[in-house]
């Protein structure tokens, strides 16, 4: 997945749990917490005003990643895209 925006950011590993994250500071702790368990991918999109990489294209390139075989989510206060990236989860994720 390619972003357009300079403040997204991937690590990825060989491992199950795909994250994507609107917050700095909760990436870092949930990396910390399920480092033993591992990442394919971590995306830290940031809520800045200009959007590269969205919570919901972030989820649908982890659904479609078969190495990948959950996905966890953190956002942030104020917005939609939260909501718009679980509606769109909710009909779609298998994981």
């Amino acid at each position: 997945m390619a972003s357009t925006s300079a403040s997204s950011r991937w690590h990825r590993g060989p491992w199950p749990i795909g994250l994507v994250s609107k917050s700095g500071t909760l990436t870092y702790q949930l990396m910390g917490e399920l480092s033993d368990i591992g990442f394919t991918a971590c995306l830290g999109v940031g809520g800045d005003p200009i959007v590269g990489t969205t919570l919901l294209e972030a989820l649908q390139e982890f659904e479609q990643d078969a190495d990948t075989k959950a996905v966890v989510m953190i956002g942030e206060i104020g917005g939609s895209a939260e909501q718009d990236a679980a509606a769109w989860a909710a009909e779609h994720m298998t994981k």
